[in-house]
C-alpha cells in the first residue's frame, strides 16, 4: 500500500479536482479518444462554444451558464512508517455551477460538496474565476481558486491552464498550479496535471489523464511525489443550435499511482471514480 500521510493529503487534491467538476475538470480533465477526425461535419455554432470536446475554449463565452453535478466514490490508502490501512469507500455529492461573464472571463462555485457515507458531512465549498490571457489554437488562462473552511483547511490555488488544440479531434491540456494551506503555511503544494483529449465522432470523447503533484517545503519533493492515472468517458449530447446542451461523464483515477518516498513504485490502492452530468444554458439568447 502506498503514500504517507503527507501524500494522502495530495491524493485529497487531486479527488477535489475530479470532483469538484471543471472539475473539472477543470485541474483539465483527461478525454478523449480514437481517430475519426471530428472537424469533419462538426457543428460549431455562431457564438463559437463547439460540441466537439476538444475543441472547446479554455473559457465559457458570454452568458453562457454550466450547471455541474456529479456522483463520487473515493478510496484511500495511506502508510506511517511500518503501519499501513485504506479507508472504506467514501461516496460523496458535489454540485456547482459557472458562468462566462465575457468570452474571456468566467467564475464558479462548487455549492455542494456533500459526504453521503459513511457519514452525512458538508465539505469545503469553493469559488474561483480565470481570465483568459491568450486565446487561438493555445490558450493560456489565470485561474485562482478558494476553499471555504467549513470541514477542514481554508486552501487557496493559483496557477495558468494550458489548452493546446493540436487538431480538430484531439487536444493536450495541461498547466501549472500551485496551492497553499492555511493549517501548514510552511507546505506549498505544487500540482502539473497532463490530459489528452481525443474525439471519436463530435458527441463522443475519451480521455486519459496524468501529471504529477508534490510539496516543495520539507521533506521535500521526492517523499511527497505522486502521479496519478486517469480515464475518462463523455458524451455531449447537441441543442437545437449545435451547441452542448448536456455531457455526461464517467470517469476512474488512480490518484497515487505512482509515489516517492519508497516502497512500492505503483499502486492502485488509492483511487476515485465518478459519473456526472454538466448542463449548458445560454443566457444571453
Amino acid at each position: 500500500m502506498r503514500s504517507s500521510n503527507r501524500r494522502m493529503g495530495s491524493s485529497w487534491l487531486w479527488l477535489a479536482a475530479v470532483v469538484a467538476v471543471g472539475g473539472a475538470g477543470n485541474v483539465a480533465a483527461a478525454q478523449d479518444g480514437s481517430v475519426m477526425p471530428a472537424g469533419e461535419g462538426a457543428v460549431v455554432p455562431a457564438q463559437g462554444y463547439s460540441l466537439v470536446n476538444a475543441q472547446r475554449p479554455l473559457t465559457l463565452d458570454q452568458g453562457r451558464l454550466r450547471i455541474d453535478a456529479s456522483l463520487g466514490f473515493v478510496k484511500v490508502c495511506f502508510s506511517a512508517g511500518t503501519l499501513s490501512a485504506c479507508t472504506e469507500v467514501f461516496v460523496g455529492l458535489a454540485a456547482g455551477a459557472s458562468y462566462g461573464i465575457t468570452d474571456d472571463l468566467e467564475v464558479g462555485a462548487m455549492v455542494l460538496p456533500l459526504t453521503l457515507s459513511p457519514e452525512v458531512k458538508y465539505g469545503n465549498p469553493s469559488v474561483y474565476g480565470q481570465y483568459r490571457m491568450v486565446g487561438g489554437d493555445v490558450e493560456v488562462a489565470a485561474r485562482a481558486e478558494v476553499w471555504l473552511p467549513v470541514e477542514g483547511d481554508f486552501r487557496l490555488q493559483v496557477g495558468a491552464p494550458i489548452w493546446w488544440k493540436a487538431s480538430p479531434s484531439v487536444a493536450l491540456r495541461t498547466g501549472a498550479f500551485l496551492m497553499f494551506v492555511a493549517s501548514d503555511p510552511n507546505q506549498m503544494v505544487v500540482s502539473i496535471p497532463v490530459a489528452l483529449v481525443v474525439n471519436a465522432t463530435d458527441n463522443f470523447w475519451l480521455g486519459i489523464s496524468t501529471g504529477l503533484s508534490f510539496a516543495v517545503s520539507d521533506p521535500g519533493p521526492g517523499d511527497t511525489l505522486t502521479v496519478p492515472l486517469g480515464l475518462e468517458l463523455g458524451y455531449a449530447v447537441a441543442d437545437s443550435g449545435g451547441a452542448p446542451l448536456v455531457d455526461l461523464v464517467g470517469s476512474w483515477q488512480f490518484t497515487s499511482f505512482i509515489a516517492g518516498g519508497g516502497g512500492d513504485t505503483i499502486s492502485a490502492s488509492s483511487w476515485v471514480a465518478s459519473l456526472g452530468a454538466r448542463i449548458y444554458l445560454d443566457t444571453a439568447q
